[in-house]
């Protein structure tokens, strides 16, 4: 199922979180990583930061501001 995700989403860095993340019985790729709730909500946080990555490098167009007069 992680490979199907990884092709969908094309992720670098997977973090799984959740009450029965902890559960899991196989292992994990190298960049997955099961993490405690409190990341998620660090990571939402950053993600609709102002000054977020994907903000100032991956879309830099969204960056331009049009004058309006």
């Amino acid at each position: 199922m992680l490979d199907v995700l990884a092709i969908l989403v094309n992720f670098d860095k997977l973090w799984i979180g959740g009450g029965n993340s902890a559960h899991l019985k196989f292992d994990l790729p190298d960049n997955v990583e099961v993490v405690d709730n409190s990341k998620g909500i660090e990571g939402g946080a950053r993600l609709w930061h102002a000054c977020s990555v994907r903000e100032t490098r991956q879309l830099p167009h969204f960056n331009q501001r049009e004058d309006s007069h």
